[in-house]
């Protein structure tokens, strides 16, 4: 059967999904300013031409739990023709069809965190994905989850920031694993040796109080065994998503834990 090549609209959703690996059709629809009866539609096709994948049942109608798409092996190919994408990422999606509800739903916040920069901070920063920083060669040993660089560089600011999303559901030992390579990251000056500017800073977007509370506790005591200066800030993702025009303030973790802003 004869299909039609795939438009720019279609082309952007596969994008999209190399970009956060899931995505619901709501966040695509926020993150563009668009309709989502009209991205619906366009998923559709996609869905029925097997670029992509949904996951949903009749239990997802009961709770309201929105349909998640993914890239199936057609949409995968597609990409390994695109020069911007990387042969790892891509064999790694592969599996996404049988990932866990944690990674999906460590995805998902993501893309929501990408939606609130977008609101919060419009035309100020660029925000590179896990996937889109595979091939880069002066980040941390387990990449962050985001890089956002500003657009217009300031010297009254931070420039560039690493972004990682913690889900109540992440092991203590994993938390400490994390932020002692960030500080061993910063220690042997990888970043500025490879791109002659000011290490980044740490953004720690965290799921509740509780963890935020564990998060700030790690940091304070690695930063103590350290001489690095190194920057971390953390925010509870409900701040930073809520439906408002209000600018969050971040937490400084330093002996003051200040409020500042990016």
């Amino acid at each position: 059967m004869y299909r039609k090549p795939l438009n720019n609209h279609q082309i952007q959703l596969i994008q999209t999904l190399y970009k956060f690996r899931f995505a619901t059709t709501k966040l695509i629809a926020t993150s563009r300013q668009a309709n989502e009866r009209v991205i619906l539609s366009r998923l559709k096709i996609l869905l029925d031409q097997d670029y992509i994948g949904r996951h949903y049942d009749s239990s997802y109608r009961i709770i309201r739990k929105p349909a998640i798409y993914f890239l199936r092996p057609k949409g995968i190919s597609y990409l390994r023709l695109q020069s911007y994408s990387n042969p790892k990422v891509l064999n790694s999606i592969y599996h996404d069809k049988r990932a866990s509800q944690t990674q999906i739903d460590h995805c998902l916040n993501l893309f929501e965190i990408y939606v609130a920069f977008k609101k919060l901070y419009p035309n100020t920063f660029k925000f590179y994905s896990k996937s889109e920083l595979a091939a880069r060669s002066n980040l941390p040993k387990d990449a962050p989850d985001a890089l956002i660089s500003r657009i217009k560089t300031n010297s009254n600011h931070n420039n560039d920031y690493f972004l990682e999303s913690y889900e109540d559901s992440i092991p203590y030992r994993r938390l400490i694993i994390k932020i002692r390579r960030f500080i061993s990251y910063a220690e042997n000056g990888s970043w500025e040796k490879l791109t002659d500017n000011k290490l980044p800073t740490i953004l720690m977007v965290c799921e509740s109080k509780t963890l935020q509370y564990r998060v700030m506790r790690l940091v304070h005591r690695e930063l103590d065994s350290s001489y690095v200066d190194l920057k971390f800030l953390t925010i509870l993702k409900e701040e930073l998503v809520k439906d408002s025009s209000d600018i969050p303030k971040w937490i400084r973790i330093s002996d003051e834990n200040e409020l500042v802003g990016l």
